[in-house]
């Protein structure tokens, strides 16, 4: 990925910037963070390394995210590591102003690591029909999902069953198969 930006000239990558891991989620976290998460360098921390647990792969698995992170990690991987949350949070980490460097503001974290995203599949790191391009335009939608989610939750229109009913009604559906219609069965009138 680093590769990719630096040919692409995308984005500046400073020289203060650590390595970025991946590794194997541990048990002990497999029950509360079973999509594994990221961990970036503190605000004081002298060792500038960056890690995501990766979640373990179970091809039998209902959830979709889980499955596709391993599958293809690339897409989880420029959102939580480069040139997502691990750049901008090791970036941040290194503001002249103090006031600046402590703040905290989910909503930029997030947003750079969405657009993040979006650069990397506009620019071709995922090719069409991909399944890497898949994650991206799933997660898009999930998270367009869960604006009317959110807010009718926080203003108090909606209980939590009817914001998990909506939501379910418009998660993206698993994709159909279609099937090819073999050429006997064509000819003889049958599908």
């Amino acid at each position: 990925m680093i590769n990719f930006l630096k040919e692409h000239n995308l984005v500046t990558l400073p020289d203060y910037l650590g390595p970025f891991q991946i590794r194997q989620l541990p048990e002990a976290f497999k029950p509360t963070s079973p999509g594994g998460f990221m961990n970036p360098p503190g605000v004081y921390d002298k060792d500038p390394t960056g890690f995501y647990f990766i979640p373990t792969y179970n091809p039998q698995s209902k959830n979709f995210y889980i499955r596709a992170a391993i599958e293809d990690p690339r897409p989880i991987l420029g959102h939580e590591g480069i040139p997502g949350h691990f750049l901008q949070l090791s970036i941040a980490n290194h503001l002249s102003d103090e006031i600046r460097r402590q703040h905290q503001d989910g909503v930029f974290v997030e947003g750079w690591a969405l657009y993040g995203e979006e650069m990397l599949m506009r620019t071709g790191l995922y090719p069409n029909n991909s399944a890497a391009q898949g994650q991206i335009l799933r997660l898009s939608r999930y998270r367009a999902a869960r604006i009317g989610v959110d807010v009718n939750l926080h203003t108090g229109r909606w209980s939590f069953e009817q914001a998990v009913k909506y939501f379910m009604a418009k998660q993206p559906a698993r994709p159909r198969v279609r099937r090819k219609r073999s050429v006997t069965s064509s000819a003889n009138g049958r599908s």
